[in-house]
């Protein structure tokens, strides 16, 4: 049993901890990854979302590069968008020959449907004006989160999950 007041510090300590965590998990069950991806160059690691403040809830992927790419590649990811089906987001980017792995997000939306399995694409090109792909790995990321979540997200992120 604690008496001082350095004891009882360490039990508060202890259990917001317990409260910072259920919260963390809770929002990090907002992304279930399904079945990982896997083609010739790459598998799929990470299939998320994410949220932040200032562009609300994004995808959050990671690959695992599996063959040493033959050049340097020219990457568009395609994310199915929550808000407008018919205008996915879009990213470009490189990536060198020696990558060992690639990370990327999305842009952010305001709006998303719970317990629905998003389309997230990566094509990899040899050329800049993405004529000669090299792959393409699709990946199905499920946004699921508690009804109980649903408020407190739309409070701290001005995301609207319906």
């Amino acid at each position: 049993m604690c008496l001082n007041k350095e004891c009882s510090e360490k039990r508060m300590r202890s259990k917001l901890a317990v409260v910072m965590l259920t919260l963390i998990s809770s929002l990090c069950l907002a992304a279930s990854p399904q079945k990982p991806t896997k083609t010739k160059y790459l598998v799929t690691t990470v299939g998320s979302f994410v949220m932040a403040e200032e562009i609300g809830v994004s995808y959050s992927m990671a690959y695992d590069v599996l063959e040493t790419l033959p050049a340097q590649v020219f990457v568009v990811a395609i994310f199915e968008n929550p808000e407008s089906p018919k205008e996915p987001l879009r990213k470009e980017f490189e990536v060198p020959a020696d990558a060992k792995s690639i990370k990327v997000e999305s842009p952010g939306v305001h709006s998303i449907r719970n317990d629905v399995l998003y389309r997230a694409s990566l094509s990899l090109y040899l050329d800049p004006g993405h004529t000669k792909r090299l792959v393409r790995h699709d990946q199905r990321v499920l946004f699921k989160m508690g009804n109980q979540m649903h408020d407190f997200v739309q409070q701290r992120y001005g995301v609207t999950i319906r």
